[in-house]
């Protein structure tokens, strides 16, 4: 579902639209983790 959801925003995008996601993709970094009562996740 995801995968396909995917491909039809793509099929909206203009080429330079698709290379600056690519970019924010790759230099995305993830927040640091925080604990909670649980065990850890990545925070918002």
């Amino acid at each position: 579902m995801a995968i396909a959801d995917r491909d039809i925003v793509v099929a909206r995008m203009t080429p330079a639209q698709i290379a600056e996601a690519q970019r924010l993709a790759q230099d995305w970094k993830p927040k640091q983790p925080v604990q909670y009562r649980g065990g850890w996740r990545h925070g918002h």
